[in-house]
């Protein structure tokens, strides 16, 4: 499976190029430019939906999950220093991003079936 940076550069590639196409038309009409066009944009939606497959399945790795595990166990002895605070912090509002991502994903599939 191709990742979002991966997913995320073949739409810009995909979406340059059809621009072009678009350039291209506007100097008269071209049945190949269309058909190249029109599989292009078939291309572009399958790009999409890969991207909303990926964010419905983000997961942190399994050395971040270890770290929240061991932040959250310092949090519930009360020994927390600012900076372990403020890492579990960053997890928590980068999980909850994912969250979002992930629900965003869902709801996308969904729609699309």
């Amino acid at each position: 499976m191709r990742t979002l940076e991966e997913i995320r550069e073949k739409i810009e590639q995909a979406s340059d190029r059809r621009a072009e196409l678009f350039h291209a038309l506007s100097d008269g009409h071209d049945p190949e430019t269309i058909a190249e066009l029109h599989q292009l944009e078939k291309e572009i939606e399958q790009l999409w939906e890969q991207q909303r497959v990926v964010r419905a399945t983000i997961r942190f790795g399994d050395r971040d999950t270890a770290r929240m595990n061991e932040l959250s166990e310092l949090a519930r002895q009360g020994n927390l220093t600012g900076e372990d605070q403020a890492e579990l912090d960053s997890y928590l509002h980068v999980g909850n991003l994912i969250a979002v991502m992930q629900s965003k994903g869902r709801r996308a599939l969904q729609r699309s079936q």
